[in-house]
């Protein structure tokens, strides 16, 4: 097997010095030849990607181009990305004068302070968000890192060392130092193939003079572990190899040619074709000459088959093992995607040990950081914890730890130091005293993860003093558990060293990021573009978020990828169902088979039992049962039907997960959307009675009620029934139907009363280096900061609802309850059922909408101004010393102008997202044009440009309309904004939209 190397050194890019760019074509066409038989191309670049600090976008620009002509010349060969920095990619105005003493003053062999390192790191942050930017990740160790990759079974391991980690602007040969202790042991054991590794200045630019001699140790490390070093920095090549008489081992040399050589304007690279298999290859050398990159010499090359290993050697089976993603996905172009390759460390709990209250919430993934010896985690039967400790055992190998993973039923009482030998044995290549060695080695290095505690069979105190044994043999350890386990509490009386946790479904951030992932995936590697993936991660998020409703599935990793996977490619057998209602389904199918083992001719008969339940509960009132209500209930319902005994479906029912059983010994069902889904199959079923028409017409006048609203929002997933979308659509008049809808005319009395508060707040600038990937991150973090100090305040909606006393007050609440629910039920429709409802009944409906939303927004302007003058006359006898009267008045106004301007805004989007749809563009413009009002037209082009492309021609008409319009004006401009930092769009088509809107782009 061949693998590729294109080797790249001393770009020196920056926005003034842009003949690389040209250079991309000739790259290719030079290469095209020596390549043809390779499994995979690495991109190498040894540092100098930018000149003097600057030019990271021109650099990602150009990279990018040259990775993608690459990928369309050898087509579905993957080419990746290895980058390590050098000096040119600092950023030298952001150091500070205790970074200049500190590299000024290194003359030592320890570094115990990591404080140092990251101080004169400070000068790489660009660097380092440009490395995450086109890596897609960034290395937990700047200075030393390794990226591993396997091809055909075959290990490719690149060891990168950041040699510019204490560069200065005017360094000299032999003040260099690299501080080899900080390397990880992954970099220094690793046994691979071939190990190459990278870094950007020559040995000779290190000291010798510390204490034992920087250079010699340097270099005795590298050689030691590597086969091949590659390197920049003196713009020249150079082919040589090392050999130890010692060891009788050798070391190959390469450095590269400047890309860009400022001073005598070459340029050159090489191209290194190693066989794998053979440890055989050649370096080919390439420098500008004319027009063209001309072959200067081609080198044999021959590596070292001798090179060191780890102490302890992870079993290959064993780490795809750990690597397998065990779930059924298809992926368009990609085989064998690993766990590792869509995997997004969960979001935890920390929990206070005298009282299950939240201490603090933060990635699971710092867990590798925690010096705390004993940590406890606790999940629901999804929520990934199995995968998470795979891959945290993974992370903790990779950074030079020798972990063991042992399933807590497999603790047998009696010989601990057995279990352990034969879970090494298991999963570490062995020779006859290789066990011990690993007793006798440091603790520090070594972790174990204990999975499924719930399944121990033995009593607290053997599992107390299983756990003491097992602290004497390792420095830490990780324990996974149901959040049912009784031990808990035993543990945590019993150890003092010792952290417990919850396990979090995903939050919004991390949901975004694990669909961002997925669509990376599914995507052609040749036709993949940062737009693309921003479209598809946007849309298959909103699609996701509605299938998850609020808390109506945990956002769990397996059934977000589940969901997906549905979405994308599964087809509703039946024709009235929609996707979304599909996924519901699925869900359930997938627990009744692959859990519970329900054969296919069963899941019928499952399926009709559950609805009839559900049914008979909602009926009832009832959210949970007793095991005599289910008696009573299987008693009618085999009379009626065909079933299995009650103590096989009870068992089913477990098995699955459809239901829980609590401590009372009383069931209800695991998840809210079983329930919903199951109440809606059956009432589907019976809506053309006259029972089923009662239900749906109770349901559609108490949307307030949340039970109510989301029955019917499940409905709408499963039938195309007239009457259910007629009833629907007729409860979107009632909310605040004696108010007058907004129009945002400069007559409209809600105009007047926020003109002035826009005026104020409004702005006709455009950021020109927003980006759009960073700006949706930022969004999704409020949201889950939000979400994070609601959990921490101990909040919910059960408990707000309390407050609510005042009756008039509680059904202003419920009214609005009402219409915001109506929008999101008739959107769903509309999303849902837009190729079976006529052009003419969707306008009707659509528009109806548009006015429900312009009258809740009317009724806030009332209550807005309402509420302002009794509070004002409330005041006025409060008055401190130093205020005034006028001025309090100001203040009050104000802030209830902006509000009520905030709660306009927050309608609108409540439409656009509720009814928001790319193919029903042009019914938009017709409720726009019907309706013809400013609210009406913003609110079309708000949904088109949230789904869209913005048409310049359309921005010019509205910005002319409403050019004496302060208001509207305002939120056009706002929505353009939001459109430009939301989307990749090239700098030229920004200054069109800013030029068109008379908006000035700054930066």
């Amino acid at each position: 097997m061949n693998i590729g190397i294109i080797h790249l050194t001393d770009l020196h890019i920056g926005s003034s010095n842009n003949q690389y760019s040209g250079k991309i074509s000739e790259i290719v066409k030079a290469i095209k030849g020596d390549l043809l038989d390779v499994a995979v191309i690495y991109l190498v670049v040894t540092g100098d990607v930018v000149n003097r600090g600057s030019g990271f976008k021109e650099a990602e620009v150009f990279l990018d181009k040259l990775k993608n002509s690459l990928a369309r010349f050898f087509n579905g060969i993957d080419v990746k990305y290895i980058i390590v920095p050098g000096n040119h990619d600092c950023n030298f105005t952001q150091s500070n004068q205790v970074r200049d003493i500190i590299v000024n003053s290194i003359q030592t062999t320890q570094l115990s302070d990591n404080s140092v390192i990251e101080s004169c790191l400070k000068v790489q942050d660009d660097f380092w968000r440009f490395y995450e930017k086109i890596t897609k990740t960034c290395p937990f160790n700047r200075l030393a890192y390794q990226i591993k990759d396997t091809i055909n079974e075959k290990t490719i391991c690149f060891n990168c060392y950041n040699t510019a980690w204490m560069s200065s602007i005017n360094e000299e040969v032999g003040k260099m130092y690299f501080p080899i202790e900080q390397i990880p042991l992954t970099l220094s054991m690793e046994d691979g193939d071939l190990i190459v590794s990278i870094f950007h200045h020559p040995l000779s630019w290190f000291t010798p003079n510390t204490e034992l001699n920087n250079r010699k140790e340097f270099s005795k490390f590298l050689n030691e572990s590597s086969h091949i070093l590659i390197y920049g920095h003196e713009h020249d090549d150079e082919h040589s190899k090392v050999e130890d008489l010692k060891t009788k081992t050798e070391t190959v040399y390469i450095a590269g040619r400047a890309f860009q050589n400022e001073i005598d304007r070459t340029s050159g690279f090489q191209v290194i074709n190693i066989d794998v298999n053979t440890k055989q290859g050649k370096v080919i050398s390439y420098k500008w000459q004319k027009d063209k990159y001309t072959n200067l010499d081609e080198l044999l090359l021959e590596y070292d088959r001798k090179k060191t290993s780890k102490k302890f050697n992870l079993k290959r089976t064993y780490l795809e093992v750990l690597d397998n993603l065990n779930l059924p996905l298809k992926f368009e172009t990609r085989k064998n995607v690993k766990l590792s390759d869509i995997f997004v460390y969960p979001d935890l709990e920390k929990i206070s040990s005298k009282e299950k209250k939240i201490d603090e919430i933060y990635s699971s993934q710092r867990l590798l950081d925690s010096e705390t010896k004993i940590i406890c985690l606790e999940g629901e039967a999804q929520s990934g914890k199995t995968s998470l400790l795979n891959m945290l055992y993974i992370e903790f190998h990779e950074r030079g730890k020798y972990p063991l993973l042992i399933e807590a039923k497999k603790l047998v009482k009696g010989d601990i130091k057995r279990n352990i030998r034969r879970t090494f044995e298991e999963q570490y290549e062995c020779d006859d005293n290789i066990f011990e060695n690993y007793c006798q080695f440091d603790n520090k290095n070594k972790v174990l993860f204990i999975d499924n505690l719930q399944d121990y069979t033995y009593n607290s105190l053997t599992l107390i003093n299983v756990i003491k044994e097992l602290v004497s043999f390792f420095d830490k350890i990780i324990i996974s558990t149901s959040t049912l386990f009784t031990f808990s509490s035993v543990i945590k009386a019993e150890f003092k060293s010792i952290d417990y946790y919850f396990i979090q479904p995903l939050g919004y951030k991390k949901r975004n990021e694990l669909i961002e992932k997925y669509n990376i995936l599914n995507e052609s590697q040749q036709t993949i573009t940062d737009q693309i993936i921003l479209e598809k991660t946007k849309y298959y998020y909103d699609q996701v978020q509605s299938v998850l409703g609020n808390k109506l599935i945990p956002s769990f990793p397996v059934y977000i990828l589940s969901i997906l996977q549905t979405l994308i490619y599964a087809t509703p057998h039946n024709l009235e169902q929609t996707s979304l209602g599909y996924c519901y389904q699925s869900l359930l199918y997938v627990a009744l088979t692959d859990k519970a083992k329900v054969k296919n001719e069963d899941v019928d008969s499952i399926f009709n039992f559950l609805s009839e339940l559900a049914f008979n509960l909602y009926e009832t009132g009832n959210d949970s049962f007793s095991g005599q209500y289910l008696e009573d209930f299987y008693v009618l319902y085999s009379s009626k039907y065909i079933t299995k005994g009650l103590v096989k479906i009870i068992e089913i029912l477990l098995n699955s997960n459809i239901i829980i059983e609590d401590e009372d010994g009383d069931y209800k069902f695991r998840y809210n959307y079983i329930f919903y889904f199951l109440v809606s199959r059956k009432l589907v079923d019976i809506i053309h009675t006259d029972k089923g028409k009662e239900i749906v017409r109770n349901l559609c006048n108490n949307l307030s009620n949340e039970k109510s609203a989301n029955v019917l929002i499940f409905a709408t997933h499963y039938t195309k029934d007239n009457f259910l979308i007629d009833e629907a659509t007729f409860s979107l008049m009632v909310p605040y139907n004696s108010y007058v809808p907004v129009t945002l005319n400069t007559n409209d009395d809600y105009y007047k009363l926020i003109e002035d508060i826009v005026k104020e707040i409004s702005s006709n600038l455009i950021q020109a280096n927003k980006n759009p990937v960073e700006e949706r991150i930022k969004e999704l973090e409020a949201k889950d900061r939000l979400v994070a100090n609601t959990l921490k305040n101990g909040e919910d909606k059960f408990e707000n609802e309390q407050i609510i006393t005042n009756e008039e007050y509680s059904n202003c609440v419920e009214e609005m309850v009402h219409a915001l629910k109506s929008l999101e039920i008739v959107g769903q429709i509309i999303k849902n059922r837009k190729g079976s409802i006529d052009k003419e009944k969707l306008l009707s409906i659509i528009k109806e909408l548009y006015f429900t939303a312009f009258r809740t927004i009317g009724f806030f302007g009332e209550m807005s101004k309402m509420s302002q003058d009794e509070l004002k006359k409330s005041l006025m006898n409060k008055i401190e010393e130093g205020d005034t009267a006028f001025a309090i008045e100001q203040k009050i106004s104000n802030f209830f102008r902006y509000m009520t301007f905030q709660h306009c805004l927050g309608i609108f989007s409540k439409v656009v997202f509720s009814v928001g749809n790319k193919d029903l563009k042009q019914i938009f413009d017709d409720v726009a044009q019907d309706i013809n009002t400013p609210a009406a037209k913003l609110v079309t082009f708000s949904i088109k440009s949230c789904y869209g492309k913005i048409s310049l021609k359309e921005l010019k008409v509205l910005a002319e309309e409403f050019k004496d319009n302060h208001v509207a004006l305002s939120i056009l401009r706002a929505r353009v904004r939001a459109y430009v930092y939301n989307n990749h769009i090239e700098y030229k088509e920004k200054q069109r939209i800013a030029s068109t809107m008379n908006m000035k782009i700054q930066g």
